[in-house]
């Protein structure tokens, strides 16, 4: 009640957008995990939900998972090597923040399923840029933290110079995709 405008991702739409995505990858068949950081964390939670209800969509697909690694890399990386060996038939795993894809990606190249098991993760943190370009990772879900400063920029000056009648209570920006094969496509 006392913010002036909230201006943020949508991660629940994002969330989706990965489902929809490995979908596509996996040609709308397999299954599927999701490795989440700590259970109760809005953003991360919403990219799950938003990826679980995504998922529904796929008759053809299953989620074989939803975990949970503690905002651990190596928790995540264990996870992921866990579901590989249990889950035959496992095509995507979606990691909702920097550790768990990034743990996800290491545990799908350790196991030597790059290509059989897309592994999508949200934001283009420099490791998981890496990842991407390696092959590691095949699905980043990007945020625009250059859009959210700027209409927070405008919202501020807005309710500075007494025009908040201007001022969007909620916002909420769509994310975008960056995969293996778009990435050097501005």
């Amino acid at each position: 009640s006392i913010l002036t405008a909230a201006i943020s991702s949508d991660n629940y739409q994002g969330g989706a957008l990965a489902a929809d995505t490995i979908a596509k990858l996996a040609h709308d068949t397999g299954q599927v995990a999701v490795i989440n950081t700590i259970k109760g964390i809005s953003t991360t939670d919403l990219r799950q939900n938003g990826f679980l209800a995504e998922m529904k969509k796929y008759p053809n697909m299953q989620v074989v998972a939803a975990d949970y690694d503690g905002d651990l890399l190596t928790k995540a990386e264990a996870l992921s090597r866990a579901l590989i060996l249990s889950h035959p038939k496992l095509v995507g795993i979606f990691g909702t923040n920097l550790f768990s894809a990034q743990g996800a990606g290491q545990g799908v190249a350790a196991a030597h399923v790059q290509g059989k098991v897309f592994v999508a993760g949200y934001d283009a943190e420099p490791a998981e840029i890496t990842l991407l370009k390696q092959g590691v990772i095949n699905i980043l879900v990007i945020q625009n933290p250059a859009a959210e400063g700027s209409l927070a920029v405008q919202d501020a000056y807005w309710a500075l110079t007494g025009n908040k009648s201007m001022i969007k209570k909620s916002v909420l920006l769509a994310n975008v995709v960056a995969t293996t094969a778009n990435m050097n496509n501005p």
